[in-house]
């Protein structure tokens, strides 16, 4: 009668761990490229979050250069560029 609960008990762990294992397996399966999307993904959000932290300088930056662009295009226009 031990014998038989014994076997019993064991085949029960054994049944829980092949199920654990098996969902274990499940939970934590990675799948070709799974890296890479994550290093693509966290890559975007900090260069989101750069431009955002630097928003004012890039605004600056962008609003110059088209400040000169605008006047050099005009000198071309009128015939006067300065070399």
């Amino acid at each position: 009668m031990n014998r038989l609960v014994l076997n019993t008990s064991i085949n029960m762990q054994q049944g829980a761990n092949k199920f654990r294992n098996k969902l274990n397996n499940f939970i934590t399966k990675k799948k070709k490229g799974d890296d890479k999307l994550i290093v693509a993904l966290v890559l975007a959000a900090l260069g989101v979050g750069l431009c955002i932290y630097f928003r004012n300088n890039i605004y600056d930056i962008m609003t110059s250069t088209v400040a000169t662009l605008k006047t050099q295009i005009q000198n071309l226009i009128a015939g006067t560029v300065k070399a």
